[in-house]
Formats: C-alpha cells, sequence, structure tokens
C-alpha cells in the first residue's frame, strides 16, 4: 500500500481554509488593518504565502508583515514595530514556542489588540507556555479540542469523544490537533483498502478518491478525483483561550 500515500495524498494545505475563516471572523469585527508574524520555516513560509495572496479579497491591509526566526526566544523588537504601526490585530503564524512569545511580549507592552494565531496554536502545551497572557488568543481548529460542548447529534460527536478518551488514557497527556491528522490518514487508507478489497495502489487510490461522508476527526471526508483534500471551510471552528482552556469563539 505503501506506494499510494505519497501519490494520493498531494493534499491541498489547510493552510488558504485557515486564513479565510480567520480573515472572515476579522471582517465581522470590522478589523480591517492588521500585523503578520511569521516563522522562517515551511510552515510559516505556507502560511505567508496564502496570507498575502488572500488579504486582498478580504479588504486586509498587512500594515507590517514580519519573517522571524524559528530559535527566536524573544521578540519584542517584532512585537514593538505592530504597537508603532497601530494595528487593529496581530496575526501570528508558526508552529514552535514563538507563539507564546508573541503572546507574552504583548502583554508585556501593554498591547490589547486581538491575537489570531494559525490552525497549529491547537495544542494546550502552548496555551501553558503563555500563561495568563494565552487568555484571549483567537485561532481555527477541528472539533477535536472542543468535543466535549458539541451536541450529541453532531456526526463527529461519537468518533471524537472516543479518540479523546482512547488517546488521553493511553497516553496521559490532552489531545492536540496533530495527532487527529495521523488518525485521519490512516482511517481514510483503511477504509478506502477495505473498498477496494485489495492494496494494489491504483485501486486504492480509485477507491480513496470515491469516499464520501467519512467521518474524521478534522471533519467529514468527501474526496474525489479532483479533491484529495476532502474537507471545506466547515470543518474549521473559531476557538479562543479562556480560563486556560479551549473554547468555541462565541458568534
Amino acid at each position: 500500500v505503501t506506494p499510494v500515500l505519497p501519490h494520493v495524498f498531494k493534499v491541498a494545505p489547510r493552510d488558504s481554509f485557515a486564513v479565510e475563516v480567520i480573515f472572515q471572523r476579522m471582517k465581522k469585527t470590522g478589523v480591517s488593518r492588521i500585523g503578520f508574524l511569521s516563522s522562517n520555516t515551511g510552515f510559516g513560509k505556507g502560511g505567508k504565502e496564502q496570507v498575502e495572496k488572500l488579504a486582498p479579497q478580504y479588504g486586509i491591509t498587512l500594515a507590517v508583515n514580519e519573517v522571524y526566526d524559528k530559535n527566536a526566544t524573544d521578540l519584542t523588537a517584532e512585537v514593538t514595530k505592530l504597537k508603532a504601526a497601530n494595528v487593529q490585530a496581530i496575526l501570528n503564524w508558526s508552529i514552535e514556542p514563538a507563539q507564546s512569545l508573541v503572546a507574552k511580549n504583548m502583554r508585556q507592552l501593554g498591547m490589547k489588540e486581538p491575537l489570531f494565531q494559525s490552525h497549529g496554536f491547537g495544542n494546550i502545551l502552548y496555551v501553558k507556555a503563555a500563561g495568563e497572557a494565552a487568555e484571549g488568543i483567537i485561532f481555527p481548529a477541528g472539533r477535536l479540542l472542543v468535543a466535549d460542548v458539541l451536541p450529541d447529534s453532531h456526526p463527529q460527536k461519537s468518533l471524537l469523544a472516543k479518540y479523546k478518551k482512547d488517546y488521553e488514557s493511553r497516553f496521559n497527556e490532552e489531545v492536540s490537533t496533530f495527532g487527529g491528522h495521523a488518525y485521519d490518514a490512516l482511517l481514510v487508507l483503511r477504509t478506502a483498502v477495505e473498498k477496494a478489497q485489495s492494496v494494489e495502489s491504483e485501486k486504492v487510490r480509485s477507491a480513496i478518491e470515491g469516499l464520501q461522508g467519512l467521518v474524521g476527526t478534522a471533519g467529514i471526508f468527501n474526496l474525489s478525483a479532483a479533491d484529495h483534500n476532502g474537507l471545506g471551510l466547515d470543518s474549521f471552528e473559531m476557538l479562543t483561550v479562556r480560563e486556560g482552556r479551549f473554547a468555541l469563539l462565541r458568534p
């Protein structure tokens, strides 16, 4: 089965969806002038490209657009530029501990503007690292992080609750979105193999492209020959940090 994985899973990054969900929220709340920070990693670069591409479509101006080193231990200089630019909000795009640094440095400089993070913020360890400065951070994520508050009628509720329980009891740590992505990839592959009744690459690939309504941790997958991602904007929820925990962002 191995050869089918790199061939089929050339999945379009979820970065563009995450950016759009963030920009939709900004537009809804009247934010049009922001400061943007990103790390010098592949993830940071990918997010930067999508932010720069989509910002004009949502009427968003990047008053500051700074890239920082992934190993940074202090971002006071970068955050000071944001403060001087009088931005309405800040968007940070990274998956490093620097996510927490941005929040802490903003607090130290007395900034109270909303801080948006990428979907890479979906690990409670980043919240703990930022401490009180994490309060109010806004970011897009799948529903795994808020599985407990979903209504029982939600189509993902049963799977998310089981995954969360199984993961946390086995590894003695809270779930993050990242383990869920691996689970989803294997779920898609296993379901396709069962459907194809074969491990031959082309048959499995064809089966994957016919999967519809497959419930995963990241959303409900509807795959096709033209869409190897299978998810839409509705796979994201906007979350926030409330009293040190992840919570759904109120409308």
